[in-house]
């Protein structure tokens, strides 16, 4: 007779569990339920996720005095010289969906709201290559939208630009009353 060690015992065991698995699954349909279905070969798919993850975009960074930085949320893009901050600074851009006209801007703490250098503003127009550039224009925020400046439109590059000094939400919006803008 051939005698079977303790360690081989276990293994055989082990083995003959791990191959006929339990006689009932804790996750196993109830056989008795009406409409319960083995989920067995079956692949549920999940729903599409929203452009960049959600309804609109956010782009936040922490800078130190001396850093730059580029910051992009949908359209519009900021770029900030490294001689731009006169005190460190959480800077965030939101934009409610992708394709936004609008720019919302955060600065903190507000006393590092004021750049030596100005912050450059763009907004990215070559989804929308029906629109005329000549009727439109940069705006900023203060109390009431205002044309910064420094604001140009750029044909080439399809896109609308402006330098500020100090951050506030931005627009790109028609020119009033049908007029041209004064960057031609």
């Amino acid at each position: 007779m051939r005698l079977v060690t303790l360690p081989k015992a276990l293994l055989i065991t082990a083995m003959a569990v791990v191959l006929a698995g339990c006689s009932r699954s804790p996750v196993a349909p109830e056989p008795n339920v009406p409409g319960a279905t083995s989920m067995r070969g079956t692949r549920v798919d999940d729903p599409p996720s929203p452009v960049n993850g959600g309804p609109g975009a956010t782009s936040s960074v922490l800078l130190k005095v001396g850093d730059e930085a580029t910051l992009k949320a949908g359209r519009f893009t900021l770029f900030l010289h490294k001689n731009a901050l006169t005190h460190d600074a959480t800077i965030t851009m939101f934009v409610r969906t992708p394709d936004a006209m609008e720019v919302e801007f955060s600065v903190t703490p507000s006393a590092s709201n004021d750049f030596q250098v100005p912050a450059h503003v763009t907004a990215d127009m070559s989804d929308m290559p029906s629109l005329d550039l000549s009727q439109e224009s940069m705006y900023y925020w203060d109390g009431a939208w205002d044309v910064p400046e420094v604001m140009w439109v750029d044909q080439g590059t399809y896109t609308v630009a402006a330098d500020l000094h100090v951050l506030s939400n931005c627009k790109v919006d028609r020119v009033p009353n049908g007029k041209k803008n004064f960057t031609e």
